[in-house]
């Protein structure tokens, strides 16, 4: 990649972060407040009916009112967003099933539509913490989208997604392995019920719980006694997860990590442009730049 490949590039993504900043960032901003404002102010509502009842009603109207006005803040800005993510798809095409900001924006446009339509007609309340729970946690992991803008973060946020893209065959090892032990120790675990035991491990959800613990060094051999024929083989079976799970696996993990950190390390500046390049390139419907079409043609040229 020539120098001015690299100036063109250098202009063109601080063109495209400046207009990020200025237009979506304050969006996302408001988008984030108005939701913690709803989740807060709504678990605040459902505990003083549960507590309260009907006391203190000034207090409960007051607390419903806030919670109306962040409501059609959030339904406004989740509109923009929509159109926004209309634009986008248009744009990217078929490359948006391959990324996971798109699927995060789209969790979280559907999930605050649900919300609000809840909300405004006293609906399932249980169901809707869940998908609070949901919204909350993707809203948050939205904001590494807006660190990506800060030169020192991005290289960390692009480490980490290609780390996870490096370990995607580790992780279908790994859950092969937790199936396995899982089902090995969920066998032992009916034999002890027939024993008179009842073991955490006697059915498939807490087999898979104690393996996956006891994978990551959260050992309970408590109940591995409690039955004198079971015991040697659930001993064999520990020492096979201990050894397999934890020696083998974890540590493979670690060392493809830090072969990912290094090859990346080796590149940086080159992966920098890269990564620079491709936000421009997805965010293109954005139109910072008046007559793009002639820095395309320098680039040609370059």
């Amino acid at each position: 990649m020539t120098s001015y490949v690299e100036v063109i590039i250098e202009f063109m993504y601080n063109q495209f972060r400046n207009k990020i900043m200025q237009v979506l960032l304050p969006g996302y901003l408001l988008q984030l407040s108005s939701i913690q404002a709803i989740v807060i102010i709504s678990d605040k509502v459902r505990d003083h009916m549960l507590i309260h009842g009907d006391e203190g009603i000034d207090d409960l109207n007051a607390l419903v009112d806030l919670r109306k006005i962040a409501l059609v803040c959030c339904l406004f800005v989740n509109i923009l967003n929509l159109v926004i993510f209309i634009r986008s798809t248009i744009h990217i095409g078929h490359r948006m099933l391959y990324r996971f900001t798109s699927w995060m924006d789209l969790i979280i446009i559907l999930a605050v539509f649900y919300i609000c339509q809840q909300l405004l007609f006293e609906l399932n309340q249980t169901f809707l913490r869940c998908v609070e729970a949901v919204l909350i946690v993707f809203i948050w992991f939205k904001s590494i989208y807006f660190l990506r803008l800060i030169d020192e973060i991005a290289p960390l946020v692009d480490m980490i997604s290609i780390i996870i893209n490096d370990i995607k065959y580790f992780v279908a090892i790994f859950i092969i392995a937790i199936i396995a032990f899982s089902q090995g120790f969920m066998l032992i675990g009916k034999n002890q019920i027939q024993e008179g035991y009842d073991p955490p491990y006697a059915n498939i959800v807490g087999a898979i719980e104690h393996v996956y613990l006891s994978s990551l060094g959260e050992f309970d051999t408590e109940a591995y006694t409690e039955s004198e024929m079971m015991t040697p083989i659930l001993f064999i079976l520990f020492l096979g997860l201990s050894f397999y799970m934890q020696i083998v696996l974890l540590n493979m993990l670690i060392a493809i990590m830090g072969d990912t950190f290094n090859r990346i390390n080796e590149i940086r500046e080159s992966k920098k442009k890269q990564s620079q390049l491709l936000f421009i390139v997805d965010n293109w419907y954005i139109n910072p730049i008046k007559e793009k079409e002639k820095i395309v043609y320098i680039i040609a040229a370059c």
